[in-house]
């Protein structure tokens, strides 16, 4: 059988003698769980990149006993490692498992935002998963972490072009709560020339990525999403973009204040439960702020809920029935206004769309439209 059936690192693998590896004996006796004992124990080892002055900057790699000390390449001219596909320089991403007991979530999130805080690239994705330590070797969501290696390796090997998404067909639009069109986000038109150029950016709910897609084929270069849904965020890492797994009602402690020229919140505001704090972590984070957010003063949805008396809907943005409405909050435009006043929050700029019509409201915004965007700034 000529045809390889697995591609993988361990290909151009050989028992050659490994040039970088290092040893080291503990001279002790290592007492074992079940009552043995070896007298002495050797590591073999190898190290990468350089340990800093606090000696704090240091990931241990540690593999099963069946495995080398052999991770990754040290150079060009170095054997391939078994790991090379994602360990070294440029692949900044973290997998875990929710139910994994032996390395548990919390220690891959303290590598993530140690990477954050250093304003360094990384992708992470917290797998909800039921087969504890054994999750990634279950068919049990192996359409996420399967599909986030492959994702991610294709982007680092170079294999094919990002590809952006297809907004004509959003992804389970629906049921979450950044994908409230039908088709084209009319409110990313708007948001992008409000983005100064070359400017960095945190997508905050960036869904499946299409506005840093935009972004970035602008000559964007330090662009951040955040997203909870494990499927949009590999519909961004397909794109080769850096997405952090975090909920937003948890703040953004992870980021630096001032680390982004511009964070966006487009069209979730209304879905979280910790208004003030999020606003008040967007400012802390960016030099500015969008926030768009749809408009429950809107006159159709005034006409039903006060002549017909039932819970309102419309079309564009407020296209939701009471019963399956991710909103939380239901703001008019006039709500956000008082509220940036009492918070002297500052206003920039406003713009006001009708989604269903596809056109900027200028008359009388709290009636007769049903989206607005505010660029704010503390």
């Amino acid at each position: 059988m000529n045809q390889c059936v697995f591609n993988s690192s361990d290909r151009g693998r050989s028992a050659a003698p490994l040039r970088s590896a290092q040893r080291t004996t503990f001279s002790d006796p290592l007492v074992l769980e079940l009552g043995g004992q070896l007298p002495s124990v050797t590591v073999t080892y190898e190290t990468y990149g350089t340990l800093n002055a606090t000696r704090d900057n240091a990931v241990l790699v540690c593999h099963a006993i069946s495995g080398d000390s052999h991770v990754a390449r040290h150079d060009d001219h170095d054997a391939l490692g078994w790991w090379d596909i994602l360990v070294g320089p440029g692949r900044p991403i973290v997998i875990s498992f929710s139910s994994d007991w032996l390395f548990p979530p919390e220690q891959s999130r303290q590598i993530v935002d140690a990477l954050i805080a250093a304003n360094r690239p990384v992708t992470y994705c917290n797998v909800d998963a039921s087969g504890g330590h054994d999750s990634f070797l279950l068919e049990e969501k192996l359409s996420i972490h399967g599909g986030l290696i492959q994702a991610f390796t294709a982007q680092v090997d170079d294999t094919g072009p990002a590809r952006a998404p297809d907004q004509s067909v959003p992804r389970a639009q629906l049921i979450k709560p950044t994908n409230i069109f039908h088709g084209h986000r009319l409110d990313y038109d708007i948001v992008l020339p409000l983005i100064p150029p070359a400017a960095s950016v945190l997508d905050l709910g960036c869904g499946d990525g299409v506005l840093l897609s935009h972004l970035r084929e602008r000559g964007h270069r330090d662009l951040v999403g955040v997203e909870l849904d494990e499927e949009s965020l590999l519909a961004c890492v397909d794109q080769g973009l850096d997405v952090v797994q975090h909920n937003l009602e948890q703040g953004l402690s992870p980021f630096a204040a001032g680390q982004f020229d511009v964070v966006v919140l487009s069209q979730t505001l209304q879905s979280i439960m910790d208004t003030e704090g999020i606003v008040e972590e967007m400012l802390r984070v960016g030099h500015s702020c969008i926030v768009s957010f749809p408009n429950f003063a809107y006159h159709k949805l005034r006409k039903m809920l006060c002549e017909e008396g039932r819970s309102p809907k419309a079309g564009g943005v407020c296209q939701f029935d009471w019963y399956n409405t991710p909103h939380r909050r239901f703001p008019s435009i006039a709500d956000v206004e008082e509220f940036c006043a009492r918070k002297a929050i500052r206003v920039q700029q406003k713009l006001y769309l009708d989604s269903e019509t596809r056109r900027r409201i200028t008359d009388a915004p709290n009636r007769n439209a049903d989206m607005a965007i505010f660029v704010l700034r503390s």
